[in-house]
Parts: C-alpha cells; sequence; structure tokens
C-alpha cells in the first residue's frame, strides 16, 4: 500500500514538473514570436529607408 501510495505522489510530481516545462516552453515561444516582430518592424523601416535613399540618388544621377 505504501508503495502504491509512493509511485501515485511520484507520478504526481512527474506530472507538475512535465507541466511546468510546457508552461516554460509555451512562454519562451510567445516572448520569440514578439522579438521576431520587432526585429521584422525594424527590418522593414531600415529596407524603407535604403528604398527612399536609392530613390533619392537615383533622382541625382539622373540629373546629371
Amino acid at each position: 500500500m505504501r508503495s502504491a501510495k509512493a509511485r501515485v505522489l511520484a507520478g504526481r510530481e512527474g506530472l507538475r514538473t512535465v507541466d511546468a516545462n510546457v508552461l516554460l516552453s509555451v512562454i519562451q515561444a510567445y516572448i520569440d514570436v514578439l522579438r521576431d516582430q520587432e526585429i521584422l518592424s525594424v527590418r522593414r523601416s531600415d529596407l524603407a529607408t535604403l528604398d527612399r535613399q536609392m530613390a533619392e540618388s537615383t533622382a541625382k544621377f539622373d540629373l546629371g
């Protein structure tokens, strides 16, 4: 009887550990998505700036 109770308790602790690891993985994935969205936003802004600079350079070159 004691052995069975010990196994049940060990199983519960194992389940708590798995739950905590899953929660940590979900949180990490969410933070990674937020980070990557911000990186994408910065890179799009950089691209827009480079496009504008190229258009200005092309216009200056065309004028001679």
